[in-house]
């Protein structure tokens, strides 16, 4: 991230570390956390919807944080656009995990055959929501740390590539020699289908889970021997954070017997990974934005001597461009397999969510094109108001319009997606508590812009 105007970020630092008793450094990061993660539920909640497949569900918290992320730097004179594209793919990754064994596990039963159980250690199934949480956002993290690169290096790049994948590789190895260390009763009872039809997925989701965990311990190896001090803050913060997370927050699904008919305990378990989630990556911008993850104009100047200003620009311009096309698309079509259902278009005994009948086709073409059509004629409006460009207009949009728009759009998502589920109104509640913490945000940033 670089500095966009040295005036603001200036203010915005002193604010954060002069105000008087600290009040406005406490109030603004709270809020902030907050904003992140009351987005952060809500998303993470849609991501868990049918419509999606793993990675492409999961891009939609992690697109909605890096325009939040993108927004509030703006804002405070910082130029974020470099990053976000990677914060957000970089979390999709962890959407090809699985994890769905693991709740019968918390509640000391290991499925064998049917409805058939035997007993397992509820501490085994935290175990494996821990690696679990860890290596779907550790990578995030470390990928979200590489962006930050000021210059190519083929020997750090070699490093990166190497180590992680060896360690990746030991522990493949170490699933294949030890499978009692890793798959619960492989010593008592046969693995084979016919004897037990869910310890296929088991070892097909153990393994996975952590041949990753073990990637993402070799990528912060490399940020120790690289003294990468964003590396190792990022992996181990959101990688650990959300390994904690995760394993705590399943603990609602222990609920199931309670009022199945008015809660949906997964569901409140996936609003509140979200918001936690959302917490740090909230506390991973706090402190990037003290001066750690950013560029001084000393800095961006010996860069600018080797690259054309115009083309990084540009370039900059398409990734942000192309996370809010992201955003949009996957939203649609997601979105389009419930919206559908509710119109009445075919009925969900019939399509399965990731089927596309002419009608479900359709649906997505008319709400893209009138999307497209709508946002034409809002950015041509504003472009003759402003005299600026399209590029220019679009990137310094109010962040209150913006996270309006943002945050009704993907809270309606949210609604439709698990309707008419009762649990709806935590949607709308935590909706609520993103717009307050939009608005003070915006009043932060106009103290700021003065």
């Amino acid at each position: 991230m670089e500095i966009k105007d040295q005036t603001v970020y200036t203010r915005f630092l002193q604010s954060m570390k002069n105000a008087d008793d600290g009040k406005m450094d406490r109030s603004f990061m709270i809020w902030t956390v907050l904003f992140f993660a009351a987005m952060g539920a809500i998303t993470w909640a849609i991501r868990g919807s049918d419509g999606w497949d793993g990675i492409e569900g999961t891009q939609i918290p992690g697109m909605t944080w890096a325009l939040i992320w993108y927004f509030l730097s703006r804002d405070r004179g910082v130029d974020a656009r470099k990053i976000i594209l990677w914060l957000g793919l970089g979390i999709a990754i962890g959407g090809e995990l699985g994890y769905g064994q693991y709740v019968s596990w918390i509640n000391g039963k290991f499925y064998v055959q049917g409805a058939s159980t035997l007993p397992v250690s509820a501490w085994t199934g935290y175990a494996w929501f821990f690696i679990c949480g860890a290596a779907w956002a550790g990578p995030g993290g470390i990928i979200l740390a590489w962006a930050f690169d000021k210059k190519f290096s083929i020997k750090r790049w070699a490093l990166r590539i190497t180590l992680p994948v060896l360690f990746g590789t030991i522990g493949w190895y170490l699933v294949q020699w030890f499978p009692r260390v890793f798959f619960p009763h492989y010593g008592d009872i046969s693995y084979a289908l016919d004897a037990c039809d869910h310890c296929e997925r088991t070892i097909y989701t153990n393994t996975q889970n952590f041949v990753v965990f073990m990637w993402w311990l070799g990528a912060l190896l490399t940020g120790v021997i690289e003294k990468n001090r964003i590396l190792k803050f990022l992996g181990l913060l959101l990688g650990g954070g959300f390994g904690i997370g995760f394993a705590l927050t399943a603990s609602w699904c222990l609920f199931y017997p309670v009022a199945p008919a008015y809660i949906d305990w997964w569901k409140m378990w996936e609003l509140s990974a979200g918001f936690w989630l959302g917490g740090l990556y909230a506390i991973s911008w706090i402190w990037l934005m003290n001066g750690v993850g950013v560029a001084d104009e000393s800095e961006e100047s010996k860069h600018r001597q080797s690259e054309s200003l115009a083309l990084k620009k540009g370039y900059r311009s398409v990734l942000l461009f192309a996370t809010l096309a992201i955003l949009l698309i996957v939203c649609v079509y997601g979105g389009s397999h419930r919206l559908g259902v509710i119109l009445e278009l075919y009925d969900v005994d019939v399509v399965g969510q990731y089927d596309y009948p002419f009608e479900r086709l359709a649906l997505v073409a008319v709400i893209l094109i009138l999307i497209t059509i709508g946002m034409v004629i809002a950015t041509r409006k504003g472009i003759k108001r402003s005299g600026k460009t399209a590029f220019q207009y679009l990137s310094d949009l109010n962040i209150v319009k913006n996270d309006t728009a943002l945050i009704a759009g993907l809270t309606l998502l949210g609604v439709i997606t698990i309707w008419p589920s009762k649990i709806n109104i935590l949607y709308v509640m935590f909706m609520w508590l993103a717009f307050v913490a939009a608005h003070r945000l915006q009043k932060f940033a106009d103290k700021l812009n003065g």
